[in-house]
């Protein structure tokens, strides 16, 4: 696979599967109140 900017990569590379991100980093709603803060 050829890019824009001329890189190639790997089949394999290409190919892999997607990151998957651990639980803390999901979308999530944003707190309403500072005192929401779990400081625990």
């Amino acid at each position: 696979m050829t890019l824009r900017t001329h890189l190639r990569f790997s089949t394999a590379m290409t190919t892999a599967d997607t990151l998957v991100v651990p639980e803390s980093l999901e979308e999530r709603t944003p707190l309403e109140r500072q005192s929401d803060i779990d400081w625990s």
